[in-house]
């Protein structure tokens, strides 16, 4: 388990039980139960509260590699040639410049002593691409640039609802599900032993991370297709929950792989908390914690609205 040493992912195993087959559900259930403890959700509350903790510290920790303020460029390139020729689906050499970024004044804004600049929508989904981009590699120093520049209003990038949600935010939401899972997987001893593979969660997450769509989840920032595609998935080829099974990750291999694995999606979680702290936002980690397996459902908090 990741961040054993902060995470106390021992109260999953210790409220929870692993059934195969439960009959007093509707398909039955093979999957995890609560054990009713009298203090389950508080217990649960608090491991939340650990992660969201560790997040915050790495994040915190994390920013202290870098400048304070950063000049706000006008000309020049945000990555290299070499990460462009990388994800050439994704980067090019038009959103390589930052002038392509820079969002003009709005001549509707009457007050022309600190116009408002005009935002990101819709149209700018491609930025949003991008930015998914530089958080998987790690590009920061960019990354911060553009957060504090008054002419690249970043923060708009983070949720871009459409007739799907393609914001940057996809990026955490992705990381979010294959962290919790496996390390849930693997406080519940079913990890090894390929048990996990029989739970719908862990079939739905194959069928959403593999399968194509309109709009897909199939980027370079989402590391659970990597990690698939490297335990030898192909994209496009899961259309029901049968073939979940083709995969699993409890081999030599994939021991290894998965310890690597959430050691990105880790990574991936603070950058993004760093990265939106930056914007003058706050991620609500809360509401993204308990919207998830195996909290949704058993643990109950304030619901806030996701800031933008």
């Amino acid at each position: 388990m990741h961040q054993g040493h902060n995470i106390p992912w021992d109260l999953i195993s210790s409220n929870f039980k692993f059934v195969r087959d439960d009959k007093r559900f509707t398909p039955p259930l093979t999957g995890l139960v609560g054990l009713d403890k009298p203090h389950a959700q508080n217990e649960l509350k608090h491991l939340i509260q650990k992660i969201i903790r560790t997040i915050l510290t790495f994040s915190e920790t994390e920013r202290k590699k870098y400048p304070q303020s950063f000049v706000p460029l006008l000309t020049g390139t945000l990555f290299s040639d070499e990460l462009r020729d990388r994800y050439p689906k994704y980067l090019n050499e038009r959103n390589q410049r930052v002038e392509y970024w820079l969002q003009k004044p709005n001549k509707s804004d009457p007050d022309l002593a600190q116009p408002r600049y005009e935002s990101y929508d819709g149209r700018h989904a491609e930025l949003a691409d991008v930015v998914k981009v530089l958080l998987h590699e790690n590009e920061m120093t960019s990354l911060l640039m553009l957060a504090q520049h008054p002419r690249v209003p970043i923060r708009a990038l983070t949720y871009l609802p459409f007739s799907y949600q393609f914001g940057f935010s996809r990026a955490m939401e992705s990381a979010l599900v294959s962290y919790i899972f496996f390390n849930t997987a693997a406080a519940m001893d079913i990890l090894e032993n390929g048990a996990y593979m029989d739970m719908n969660e862990y079939k739905t997450m194959v069928m959403r991370t593999m399968t194509f769509n309109d709009r897909p989840d199939l980027q370079p920032e989402n590391p659970l297709q990597l990690f698939f595609q490297q335990c030898g998935m192909t994209s496009g080829s899961y259309h029901n929950e049968s073939q979940g099974r083709d995969m699993a990750v409890d081999g030599d291999y994939g021991r290894l792989q998965v310890r690597d694995h959430l050691k990105l999606l880790f990574a991936l979680l603070y950058r993004y908390d760093l990265l939106l702290r930056e914007c003058g936002l706050e991620p609500k980690w809360e509401n993204e914690l308990v919207s998830l397996f195996p909290f949704r459902g058993v643990v109950s908090v304030e619901w806030s609205a996701r800031e933008v």
